[in-house]
Order: structure tokens, then C-alpha cells, then sequence
């Protein structure tokens, strides 16, 4: 069996030849510092975004499961370990802490502490238990927790290494020039040798020898009974960071001096211990810190950057698919620390600074052992006997109730019926008879679930009710074609003329997948994901938080070129990056601060637009005291001046040190955006203990009327004298409860930037405190969101937003002056009380996001929307077609003089569609079809024609809509769009992006153009357009009776017009000039609308001719 599985983290290497593995940094050249900044993957320093490194979509690798170390809350992980006996894989931290998990789906199984403060360098097991190595002691433990014994030795200065070199037999080295031999069955050393490394940092076996390399860049082969040396390797010129060995091949990598600077080397030195001479090197893309021989069918090596790429390659130069592939492990901005592989070469692990570990393979039922030994597990405690729904004879009090302080859920029932998922039951009409205002009684609009990714539909809603950023949004236009800050803009324009109805955010969606930072994140998730429920949506809406806001800063920023700079000075071009109106709401300016124990400190000034909660530990140190007591404010001000230890290069020191950082805060944002972060067992037990502490030292009340007899239903006008029912609010039967409104968050904070740069912040509890002036120089700022989790096992739950709406939003909506607060649970919006935003009942409401606003936010930021569309998108653009086939134009632009609209203009327009998805339905047992979910559809070309004037019936738009995603069924027979019209490579058509034809018609909609055609309803839903209904003119409904079928525009030419179209397929120029005609005919036959008895006759004569048909025109034969 091989003993060679000990992961090794970087923290272990030295510093001499470690100076640049964060990045090429010259640390040890004057000027030169180091930069530790904790950011998403693709984000820089700054908040803007880069591409990720990427090549194709898929490979033979990919991630099984990840997770969150226990301890790892502000210590990431040190090393990473493959139990060789058992399916068993183990992590050690910065901290001393060691942590078992179980199997591919990575279920803990074991959590001890083996050294208070020490991290672990190494771990390895063997039969009798695993074994930690920390600086300066040796720690083994049994698989259950259970010590077994401590080694401890003068010789064991600054441990970096170790290796079990056959069952019973450890192998040790450090920054002592000794290796030190452990008999492991009686935990006493067997012989300690003198040796001529300075460090020996990495420990590897061979064939034949003891592979050892030291911090000057050397492999030494050793003698394995002597440990003489026998062969020395200088391997690396700058130092070495990782070897590994699989039979006569052995491969390093490491430092090389690059410029006068020490940088990673990207060339992979390979050595033959046949003949004990280097090979060709390898080339690869990725700066190499970690090597692993993973060969299966062949001699691959992994090789592994320490920002979380890694390539799987072939020592002997085989290019192959495989070999070209780069993967990207998703570490959320942390570096990569530690890193092994699995006995059987099936699982790869790899452990990081911000505390997860991640488990790749190639297969989800991966194995970690060929043949590993049963592990023992806790024995299973019995569980009672099911009882069926239809057992009328087993008595309910058989079953035992729990114990506990914790309220039922039972208990909490009316405050869960608004809150729980909410399903679109979809008919033949797919939502069109679905019942929305059901569920929203209010005029505020909702948005609708069944499009992908739509799990962001609480923080769009959050978004839009900041006032300065909806204006901000909405007056904003650029070129781009996928911006986010225009497709928001477009979405607020929705929400604001909408009235108690809902709204799609597919565009805004469509743009979202597109950009691939999004995509690497992980913040798209697929449809059998999100339909099985296994979105983990807590952490992803919060990633969402994290991610959106710097995209639409940048997206919004305006650069311009300084003014003052020279012309003809082309080297000194400058330019002027004006704030955005995002940037202004929620970014803060801090220094971050280096502080080593040598005293040496260095400073660097940042900025950031988000707050992550830390949670301290609240358990006192006696035993049988009660938790701490911690305000919401107290733990947002440490989070906001966050000190923690983490590894950093002293210039004084020549080292890596554990370095004090700290977090001093500049400038306080105007919006506090807060990701609560309740990611492991001991956040939510802090949360759950502060809430019931609040509870019970809270003094908060409120009255909550209870009716234990039903109202009458004629009220007092009710005549009869043995009603047995309540007639007014004043009679009997009406119980008023009281109901402690007390909560650990606050309904408000003040925070304030003393002289000395200290940050004071102080909780508010009482609403009127926020209204009170002051000239103490604290800012108030007031709770203006919650975003929760519904907890749900069966469909993974839902995400919901508790907003406090204010008095310009009531007032364009409801006609009123005053502020409320509503849960919005996507198209489902109800109002509620306002201690119901701020009490979180864990059992099965998880809070996620948290907006303070500052209460004064209106008076600095302008709150009027600047309308940007202006008639310019109406003027002729190129194809984006490349085609060489000469492109046939369809339509003519307007002229200058057509662009001045009238309201009432009449514009005839029809759309086609394709489909990005099929519909999902099924079959019931009756025979009954039911639709799960629609198809997805997109829109593929558009057609405006003017309704008036001399070029009456000619078309001014026919645009071909380009589209990114995969086209699953062009629907020609029923669109016209063929394959290929669509590519902007091959099309001869005239297309141009979705986003450059919504400009127009939005811009004729603000005009009030009157808008001909058929079935519009349904178009402009797709096209995700919100138009008045006074300005749609469907033939559709004009050319219908009450509570009637519809007739086809085809059947409606063929009757009214004697036209005979859409013979073979449709094109929508044909139908919209079809649609003019037609609403010319209903003109003319009604009076222009004013003689409705004799349409009506008319129609009856339609529906007669229509049912003798049954609704289908006949042959040309038989008509004749």
C-alpha cells in the first residue's frame, strides 16, 4: 500500500523562496508590499471585474461536494488528508483544529482540538489513529476523537513535514538539519539524524529512496535504512515550493529569479531516477505551487495554482484533451493552502484560506479506498412506527411530544401563510387565467417565478425601493449590449407603470447569464437544480448581493478625459472616473492595516460596499455561565473593524509571520448593505441566542386582536334576532393578546466617525428616536430590508424580502402619504407589522440580507429620473450580420421628419418567437395533460409598420433579434425563422440586438403611439415590454364576443378581407399589415367605435360562419 498521502499547505514553505507566491510581489526589494485582500473570484481590489481563465465547458473532473470546516470561521485551512483505511477525509486549520468527514457527500464524523494555538502542518493515518503535526509536537489521536499520545522532542524546532514510511514507521523534518524516526506503536522515537538541510519542508518516498527537499531548491535522495545521501537534485534556482514521486519520475516546481524578482516558474522540472538527469520540462499556463501524481490509465500529474486553478498533465509531453483543460475550483477569492489525493487516485481535496474544503472527482460516487475497513459510527437511535392517514384507531397520544423552550410551528401559523412558496398553476393559456391579484391585493407589482434564476426576484425588489438608485438606474443608457444597470432600469420602468399586476425579469435574466464572472461564481444555477431544490439559496443570494452591486457601479461609472492634460502628450492621458450614483450609496472607504510582532506595520487604503457579519464566540470560559450578551451593533462595528491573524511577508522579518490585520472605516456609505452569513452551527446558535435574550429583556409590546366568533356577514344592518354571530369590532368574542415585539436587530442604528478615526455605533430601538434631530454627530440610519429563508425540505425553500416602503412609492401607487412595511415572496406581496421584518424564528426562517438606509437619504441624492431615450433609436443602424450574401432590405428607416409622434399614432407590429426550452408537462391518471412549466420562449424578429401617412403599410423596424443562448425549436412552421437567420456569421437577415430594438419601442410606447395587432398581450410579455392598455389595440379582442373564443387572424382575413395568409408559415409583415387592415375594418364597420349594436350584429354573423366551419377556412374549391 502506499503510505505517500500527507497534504501539505503552503503555509509550511519557507519564506525565503515563498516571497512571490501570492503573485510575482518583489517582497524583499525596497518598495515592494504585499496585498491581502479577500474578494470573489474574477473581483479585484477595486470592485471590477475580470474574465476568469476558461476553455471549454466540460471535463473529465468536476466538484462532488464542499464544505465549511468546523473552526474554520476565521482560520482557513492548513492541510488536507485521504485516510488510507477508511472512507475518511481529514482537514487541519490555522487554529489546531482537525475535522473529519465521511464519504463523497462529506458528513462529519469526528471535530477535536489538538493544539490551542498551533496550526497543523501535516496529518497522516495508520492503523492504530491519525496523526496531527503542529510546530513543535506530535499529536495522536483515535478516529473517534479519544487521545492516544503526545510526542514531544528538544529536536522538534519549527516542524514543516512528515511522512509515514511504512505501517508503523513516521518520518519527520523541520528547521533543525535533523530528521527525526517515530516507532508509531510505542510513540518513541527509534533514531534522530543529523542532516545538512536547513529545512526540510516536503517528505516524499520513492522506489528505492527517501525523497527529502529543503528551502534552497534541492531534492535529496536518501538512503532510506542510513539516510545517507545518495544523489542530490538542484532542482529549483529560487526555492522550492512542491515535488512528488510515481515510480522513475519525479517532478518540482518552485521559484526562479525572473527580472531581479522572485517568481513562481511556470516550467515543471522533470527528473528520470533511472539515470538521475532532468527530462524535457514541462510548459503549462498556471503558476505551479502544488503537484500530485493522480495516475490512473497513465502517469498524469495534477498541477495546482495557488489561486485555485489546476491542470491535469502528462509527464512524457502527451497533449491530449484532457491535458488542455483548466479547472477552476470555486474558492471565492481564497487562496488555494493545502491539497491531496486519494489512495485509489479518485478523489482529489483541496483545502483553502477562507476555511472550505472542496472534493473533486470524476465521479460522484467517489471511493477513497480500494478496500477500506467499516467505519464505526454512533448506534442509531429507533424510530416510532410510522401511522397511516387513514388509521382511525391508533390514538395520537402515542406519539411522544418533544420537550423544549422553542415555540411549535403550530404556534406561529399566521405569520407563515404569506411567507410559504407560492407555485403558478399553469392552464392551455399558460398564466394568462391564472389569478394573480389573489395573491396581491396592493398596487405595488410583482415578479413572476417560472423564468431561470428568478431566486433573485426579493433583492430586485429590494433595489427598486431605494429611491436614488431606481432614479439612478432608470436614467441610465449606454451601448452595452448585456449591462445590468440598463436592464434594471428597464425592469424599474416596468414596476413603476405597473399597478397591482406582475412582471417579468427575463431580460434583465437573459443579460445576467451572459456575463461570466456570474457564471464562475456559481450564481447561475441550472433548471433541475433549482427544480430539485439543491440551490443552496442562502448562500447564493448573498453571493448575488455581493457580486451585483460593484457590476452596476461599474456599469454606471462615467470616465472622462482630464481637460488639463496635454493633447500632443498622447503618454499622459488621464482620466476622470465621475462617482456613480451606486458608488455613492454604498460604498465606504477603510485603510486596511499590517501589523507583524515585530512592530512593523503597513497600510493600505481600500474600499468596500458590502458588511459580512462576524459572529464572536459567545460561551464564557466557566463552566454553568450564561452566553454573552452581544448588541446587533457591537458585532456590526466588529465587522466593520475587523481584526483578525493571517499570514503575511514581513520586510523586517524576511518571513511569513502570523500578521495582525485590522480594518479602520473612512467614510460611511449612505446604504449599509449587510450579508448576515449564517454558514455553520455555531452562527445560527449565536442568532438564536440573542433573539431569545432580546425577547426576554425586551419591553416592546403590541396589541393583536384575536376573534374567537366569526363576523356576520351583514354586519349591523343584520335583522335577525338569534344571530348567533359578531355584528361590530365592539362586541363580545373579541380577545386582544399581547405579543412581545422585541428583536435582537434593531429598527434602526446611529454610527458616527469620532476625531481619533474610532467607529462608534449604537443600536435604536424605539422608531421615534430615528425621527429626532441631534448634534452629537451621529447619523441615523433605519432598517429598510430583510431577505429571509424559507426553510422548506420537500422544495428547498423560497427567499422572501421584508421592505419598508416609503412615502413616494405609496404615493404614486396608492394615493396616500406614509410609509409601511410588506413581505414580498415574488409575485405574492402582503403588508405586515413592522416587528415581523425583524424577527427571525430559525426553526424555519434563516435571514440572509440587511439594508440600513440613512434616514435623511433623499436630501443627497437626486431623486428625479432623467429620461435618456430620445428619438435617436429609431434612426437606421447596421446589420450586425457579416455575411457576404447581399442583404435584401425589408423595411425603410424612419425619416427626420416621421420621428415627431403624436399620441395616438397608430403603429401596426407583430413579433415571432423561438423556443429556448420545452414545455414540461404531464400526464394525469385521467388522461388529463397539466403543464409543469412552459416552454421558455425568446423573441426572434419584430416588425413595426406605420399605420397613417403616405407610406402607409411600409414597414420602419424589421429586426432580427441575435441571441446567445441555444435555440432548442425555431417554431418555423408558426414563426418563419429559420436555422441560420438568427447567426450573426451566416444570416442575411437584418439583425441587431434585443436590447438596441426595446430602446425603440420603448421610446414609442413613452410617446403614446397606439400599438395594431394580434394577440399582443402575449408578445409583449415575451419581449418583457410594459405598454398601457389604453395605447394596445388587439384584433384579438375587438374581433370577439364576451366570453367567447378568439379567432385566428388568419380566419379573420379570410372572412373580413378575403385574404387568404399564412399559407405555408407566418412573417410577421404580412400579419402586422393584416392586423392595420383589420382594425381599419372595425373602424369603419363600429363608427370608429361609437356604434356598438351593429358590430356586435356583425360579429354574430362571425361566430355563425365560424362554428358552420368549425373555425377553419376551406378550400379554394369550395369556396368557388
Amino acid at each position: 500500500m502506499d503510505f505517500n498521502h500527507s497534504g501539505y499547505g503552503v503555509e509550511q514553505y519557507q519564506p525565503q523562496y515563498l516571497a512571490a507566491v501570492d503573485g510575482s510581489i518583489p517582497v524583499d526589494y525596497p518598495g515592494a508590499e504585499v496585498e491581502y485582500v479577500n474578494e470573489p473570484i474574477g473581483v479585484s481590489a477595486h470592485g471590477e471585474y475580470h474574465e476568469p481563465i476558461g476553455v471549454s465547458a466540460h471535463g473529465e473532473y468536476h466538484e462532488v461536494h464542499s464544505v465549511l470546516g468546523d473552526g474554520c470561521g476565521h482560520y482557513g485551512v492548513s492541510t488536507v488528508h485521504f485516510d488510507i483505511q477508511e472512507e475518511l477525509l481529514w482537514m487541519g486549520t490555522h487554529q489546531g483544529h482537525v475535522t473529519s468527514y465521511y464519504g463523497p457527500h462529506m458528513q462529519k464524523y469526528t471535530s477535536f482540538q489538538t493544539h490551542a494555538t498551533q496550526p497543523i502542518v501535516g496529518m497522516a493515518t495508520f492503523e492504530g489513529g491519525v496523526l496531527s503535526l503542529t510546530a513543535d509536537s506530535l499529536r495522536c489521536n483515535s478516529r473517534q476523537g479519544m487521545r492516544i499520545f503526545d510526542y514531544k522532542h528538544e529536536a522538534m524546532v519549527n516542524m514543516q513535514s512528515m511522512l509515514l514510511f511504512d505501517p508503523f514507521n513516521l518520518v519527520m523534518g523541520g528547521q533543525n538539519k535533523k530528521l527525526i524516526k517515530l516507532d508509531l506503536t510505542t510513540g518513541e522515537n527509534q533514531t534522530i539524524y543529523d542532516i545538512d538541510e536547513e529545512v526540510v519542508s516536503v517528505l516524499r518516498t520513492s522506489q528505492r529512496f527517501l525523497c527529502c527537499g529543503d528551502s534552497r531548491g534541492k531534492v535529496n535522495l536518501r538512503d532510506p535504512a542510513t539516510m545517507k545521501v545518495v544523489h542530490s537534485l538542484d532542482a529549483q534556482s529560487g526555492g522550492l515550493t512542491d515535488f512528488d514521486v510515481h515510480g522513475n519520475q519525479l517532478v518540482t516546481c518552485g521559484l526562479t529569479d525572473r527580472l531581479g524578482t522572485m517568481a513562481l516558474d511556470r516550467l515543471l522540472i522533470v527528473y528520470d531516477l533511472r539515470v538521475m538527469r532532468p527530462i524535457t520540462p514541462l510548459q503549462i499556463p498556471i503558476e505551479p505551487v502544488f503537484l500530485r501524481y493522480v495516475p490512473t490509465y497513465s502517469n498524469r500529474l495534477a498541477v495546482i495554482s495557488q489561486s485555485g486553478q489546476f491542470q491535469l498533465l502528462d509527464p512524457g509531453g502527451l497533449v491530449t484533451a484532457e491535458s488542455m483543460f483548466l479547472y477552476q475550483i470555486n474558492t471565492g477569492g481564497h487562496m488555494v493552502s493545502a491539497v491531496d489525493v486519494s489512495t485509489n487516485f479518485q478523489g482529489i481535496a483541496f483545502g483553502e484560506s477562507g476555511g472550505y474544503v472542496h472534493l473533486w472527482s470524476e465521479s460522484n460516487n467517489v471511493v477513497f479506498n480500494d478496500y477500506s475497513q467499516e467505519t464505526e459510527f454512533a448506534p442509531q437511535v429507533d424510530h416510532l412506527n410510522p401511522i397511516g392517514i387513514m388509521d382511525e384507531f391508533t390514538p395520537l397520544s402515542s406519539i411522544p411530544t418533544p420537550y423544549g423552550e422553542s415555540t411549535l410551528l403550530s404556534e406561529a401559523k399566521h405569520s407563515v401563510s404569506y411567507t410559504h412558496l407560492v407555485e403558478i398553476k399553469y392552464s392551455k393559456l399558460g398564466v394568462e387565467d391564472f389569478d394573480f391579484r389573489h395573491y396581491n391585493k396592493t398596487n405595488f407589482a410583482g415578479l413572476e417565478t417560472h423564468i431561470p434564476n428568478a431566486y433573485c426576484n426579493a433583492m430586485l425588489q429590494v433595489l427598486y425601493f431605494i429611491e436614488p438608485l431606481r432614479c439612478a438606474m432608470e436614467s441610465h443608457i449606454c451601448a452595452k449590449e448585456f449591462c445590468l444597470a440598463c436592464e434594471l432600469g428597464f425592469l424599474f420602468h416596468m414596476l413603476d407603470q405597473t399597478k397591482g399586476k406582475t412582471c417579468q425579469a427575463s431580460n434583465f435574466l437573459r443579460a445576467f447569464r451572459t456575463i461570466p464572472e456570474a457564471s464562475a461564481l456559481g450564481l447561475i444555477i441550472g433548471d433541475a437544480e433549482e427544480a430539485a431544490g439543491r440551490a443552496n439559496l442562502p448562500r447564493l443570494i448573498q453571493s448575488w448581493n455581493r457580486f451585483v452591486l460593484p457590476q452596476l457601479m461599474q456599469d454606471t461609472q462615467e470616465i472622462k478625459e482630464d481637460p488639463l492634460t496635454s493633447e500632443t502628450d498622447v503618454s499622459s492621458e488621464e482620466v476622470i472616473v465621475t462617482p456613480s450614483t451606486v458608488q455613492r450609496l454604498f460604498e465606504s472607504d477603510m485603510d486596511i492595516v499590517n501589523r507583524c510582532k515585530c512592530g512593523k506595520e503597513t497600510t493600505r487604503s481600500t474600499s468596500t460596499m458590502l458588511v459580512t457579519l462576524n459572529y464572536p464566540d459567545m460561551n464564557p470560559a466557566g463552566a454553568g455561565q450564561p452566553p454573552k450578551v452581544f448588541s446587533f451593533a457591537s458585532v456590526l462595528q466588529g465587522s466593520l473593524s475587523l481584526e483578525h491573524m493571517t499570514q503575511a511577508w514581513c520586510k523586517d522579518c524576511k518571513k511569513y509571520l502570523p500578521t495582525v490585520q485590522t480594518r479602520t472605516i473612512k467614510r460611511l456609505p449612505d446604504v449599509i448593505a449587510i450579508n448576515c452569513q449564517l454558514e455553520t452551527n455555531s452562527d445560527m446558535m449565536f442568532w438564536r441566542t440573542q433573539e431569545e435574550i432580546a425577547k426576554q429583556n425586551g419591553d416592546e409590546v403590541a396589541d393583536t386582536i384575536v376573534s374567537t366568533t366569526k363576523m356576520c356577514r351583514y354586519g349591523k344592518g343584520c335583522t335577525r334576532k338569534d344571530c348567533k354571530f359578531r355584528h361590530s369590532e365592539d362586541d363580545e368574542g373579541i380577545n386582544v393578546i399581547k405579543i412581545n415585539t422585541s428583536s435582537w436587530v434593531p429598527c434602526g442604528i446611529k454610527m458616527r466617525l469620532s476625531e481619533n478615526g474610532a467607529l462608534e455605533i449604537h443600536d435604536i430601538d424605539k422608531e421615534e428616536e430615528l425621527t429626532k434631530s441631534s448634534d452629537d454627530g451621529f447619523q441615523k440610519y433605519l432598517l429598510h430590508t430583510s431577505v429571509a429563508h424559507i426553510q422548506d425540505l420537500r422544495s428547498g425553500g423560497n427567499l422572501i424580502a421584508h421592505i419598508n416602503v416609503g412615502k413616494m412609492y405609496h404615493k404614486r401607487k396608492e394615493g396616500v402619504t406614509h410609509t409601511n412595511w410588506y413581505v414580498f415572496n415574488d409575485f405574492a406581496i402582503t403588508p405586515i407589522e413592522r416587528h415581523e421584518a425583524r424577527q427571525f424564528n430559525l426553526d424555519w426562517m434563516t435571514p440572509c440580507v440587511l439594508y440600513f438606509t440613512r434616514t435623511d437619504l433623499a436630501e443627497h441624492h437626486d431623486t428625479t429620473v432623467h429620461y435618456p431615450i430620445d428619438e435617436s433609436v429609431l434612426l437606421h443602424k447596421a446589420s450586425l450580420a457579416q455575411s457576404t450574401e447581399v442583404q435584401h432590405s425589408t423595411f425603410t428607416a424612419l425619416q427626420s421628419g416621421e420621428l415627431q409622434f403624436e399620441d395616438g399614432f397608430p403603429v401596426a407590429i407583430d413579433a415571432e418567437f423561438v423556443s429556448l426550452n420545452q414545455e414540461e408537462a404531464e400526464i394525469r391518471s385521467d388522461g388529463t395533460r397539466t403543464t409543469v412549466k412552459p416552454s421558455q420562449m425568446s423573441v426572434a424578429r419584430i416588425t413595426c409598420i406605420r399605420g397613417v401617412g403616405p407610406m402607409q403599410g411600409i414597414p420602419f423596424i424589421d429586426d432580427y433579434i441575435s441571441t446567445q443562448e441555444q435555440v432548442v425549436d425555431y417554431l418555423t412552421k408558426f414563426s418563419g425563422i429559420k436555422p441560420g437567420d438568427l447567426d450573426v456569421m451566416i444570416s442575411s437577415k437584418h439583425i441587431t440586438t434585443l436590447k438596441s430594438t426595446y430602446l425603440k419601442l420603448r421610446y414609442l410606447v413613452d410617446r403614446g403611439v397606439t400599438f395594431i395587432g394580434h394577440g399582443l398581450k402575449k408578445d409583449f410579455r415575451v419581449i418583457n415590454l410594459q405598454v398601457p392598455s389604453n395605447q394596445i389595440m388587439d384584433t384579438a379582442i375587438l374581433f370577439s364576443l364576451p366570453k367567447q373564443r378568439l379567432s385566428s387572424l388568419k380566419f379573420l382575413a379570410w372572412y373580413f378581407l378575403k385574404l387568404n395568409i399564412q399559407s405555408e408559415t407566418h412573417d410577421s409583415i404580412e400579419d402586422a399589415r393584416t392586423a392595420l387592415l383589420l382594425y381599419q375594418k372595425y373602424l369603419e364597420g363600429s363608427d370608429n367605435g361609437n356604434d356598438k349594436v351593429s358590430w356586435k350584429a356583425t360579429l354574430k354573423e362571425l361566430y355563425e360562419q365560424g362554428r358552420k366551419l368549425n373555425w377553419k377556412i376551406p378550400e379554394p374549391d369550395a369556396s368557388q
